[in-house]
């Protein structure tokens, strides 16, 4: 798991926002024209197993630290990665699964963009002096062991 340190965080963020921004950008172009499916298909599982998995784990955890869980942005960065799962691992139409992969993305970016960037920026420099982040591994891995017993 990627565990980042406060000088690295802001450097971090930006690369994943990159990758994901890369990836959806090219989701669209494949989906403009009308590649193999089955191929595209296989670019976004490989996406999704080796990269982005992961990185909505690290998120949720880092936002489950830092934010309040009945605070609407907390509660819509869980159901936006939730929609992503869902459309990643179970694709029953495959051009339209794809689709809203790449329009989630894009409405994913743009709530990082608008809301979320500027309450990090403001979060980085408050973490700069001390960070215990054994802290927040132990935190965040009861937590998630709880809402795991809880939903299905």
């Amino acid at each position: 798991m990627i565990v980042p340190t406060s000088q690295s965080l802001k450097d971090l963020i930006k690369t994943d926002y990159h990758c994901v921004y890369v990836f959806s950008s090219s989701l669209r172009e494949y989906l403009k024209t009308e590649s193999d499916l089955t191929k595209v298909n296989e670019y976004a599982q490989w996406f999704w197993k080796e990269y982005f998995e992961e990185q909505c784990l690290v998120e949720e955890q880092f936002f489950a630290l830092h934010l309040s869980e009945d605070l609407p942005d907390f509660k819509k960065i869980l159901a936006q990665h939730r929609r992503l799962k869902r459309l990643f691992t179970s694709p029953k139409n495959l051009f339209k699964a794809l689709n809203r992969i790449e329009e989630e993305l894009d409405a994913h970016l743009k709530f990082e963009e608008r809301t979320l960037k500027f309450w990090l920026k403001d979060k980085t420099i408050r973490m700069k002096n001390h960070v215990d982040w054994h802290d927040f591994e132990s935190i965040n891995r009861e937590y998630f062991q709880k809402k795991r017993k809880v939903s299905p």
